[in-house]
């Protein structure tokens, strides 16, 4: 089960997410129309394939806007070789100096 927690803060929407990300949810993560976004991943469970092919698809789109995906992870080693091209970071609030 996916939990999804949004708040929209100094311009910055941040998502968190608690659970499981799949091909079945993934498309419920992600909102349109914002410029910065940090996907946090602290509570992440498992996160498939799939799922991590949208992440990237969707900094894609935020990129070619002239925006930016910030991914955020207190054991950010692992996520930093699955996602090359997004920057990932250790917490929250250093987001707000890379935006």
């Amino acid at each position: 089960m996916l939990k999804i927690n949004t708040e929209f803060r100094k311009g910055i929407m941040f998502i968190r997410l608690n659970g499981e990300v799949d091909k079945l949810n993934i498309d419920n993560v992600f909102v349109n129309d914002f410029k910065y976004v940090v996907l946090n991943l602290d509570n992440l469970l498992s996160i498939d394939s799939e799922a991590i092919k949208n992440i990237i698809d969707y900094n894609n789109k935020i990129t070619k806007n002239n925006g930016k995906l910030i991914i955020c992870n207190k054991n950010y080693n692992v996520f930093t070789s699955l996602f090359k091209n997004i920057p990932v970071i250790d917490s929250e609030i250093k987001a707000f100096n890379i935006v």
